[in-house]
């Protein structure tokens, strides 16, 4: 991430996301989804978000992931056309993120960070709401963090429930040398 990215703005208000940095936009989801939770809870936010974006889930930035219709509730009133259930006012005064949400967020956008959800692409809180997606959620295994609980919905959505097979994490062994 350019450095340039990384920096608070200084501003409280804003006109719209776009003239928010990555560390700005970051910072804002994460306290608005997980505002009151752990810092663990908070970096398990912005892993969600990150692993979206490494994985060319709904956008290939933390911007377009965070801003894709629908897919945040905190952004509902500004990036969903059903009229923002759960939105709240992520550009004014009253979102400005915590500090612990600023360093969530600065570690995410650094890559000096374990992610506490194991991969996953999905949280949800089951106490505020349960999507249509959550019994599927459920049955492909979640990680609990705090009220939240983290896992990959998608998986549901396949033929018989069967995701598609998955690709080893660990590097290809390098060729010898020559002596």
């Amino acid at each position: 991430t350019p450095i340039e990215m990384m920096r608070t703005t200084g501003d409280d208000e804003y006109v719209n996301a776009d003239y928010m940095s990555e560390l700005e936009i970051l910072a804002r989801t994460i306290e608005a989804e997980a505002g009151g939770e752990s810092n663990k809870g908070k970096l398990a936010v912005g892993s969600v978000i990150k692993n979206r974006a490494d994985q060319n889930r709904f956008g290939n930035d933390i911007r377009s992931v965070i801003l894709f219709p629908s897919q945040f509730s905190p952004w509902n009133k500004y990036t969903s056309s059903q009229g923002g259930e759960q939105g709240k006012d992520m550009l004014g005064k009253k979102m400005k993120p915590s500090k612990a949400s600023y360093n969530a967020a600065k570690k995410i956008l650094s890559g000096d960070y374990v992610d506490p959800t194991f991969g996953a692409t999905h949280f949800v809180n089951p106490k505020i709401s349960k999507p249509n997606w959550y019994d599927g959620f459920k049955d492909n295994g979640t990680t609990k963090i705090g009220k939240h609980e983290f896992g990959d919905a998608d998986r549901v959505l396949f033929t018989d429930n069967v995701p598609p097979p998955m690709t080893s994490l660990r590097p290809k062994a390098r060729p010898l040398g020559r002596p």
